[in-house]
């Protein structure tokens, strides 16, 4: 964008926020559920029992994905046209 700046196409805002979101619900629904998980686990070493290797590996994959949903909470969904930028 420094070098060329003129390929960049000047795209409304409308356009951008016009695309299809993934559904909210769903995402609301997995979130609530890892959320969840994770407190369980939080809860057995609070109160000193153990955890298993599993559980362990899965409450920190369900930690990436809580944090990756949030990042991208309104990634748009089912794209039929992208925007085409020529240089």
């Amino acid at each position: 964008m420094k070098h060329f700046p003129h390929i960049i196409p000047d795209i409304p805002e409308e356009y951008i926020t016009d695309r299809a979101e993934s559904g909210r619900l769903s995402k609301a629904l997995l979130t609530v559920q890892v959320e969840w998980f994770c407190m369980n686990c939080a809860s057995r070493l609070i109160k000193h029992l153990p955890l298993s290797l599993l559980k362990v590996s899965t409450a920190a994959h369900g930690f990436c994905t809580l944090l990756t949903f949030f990042v991208r909470w309104s990634k748009p969904l089912n794209i039929a046209e992208g925007t085409i930028i020529k240089g």
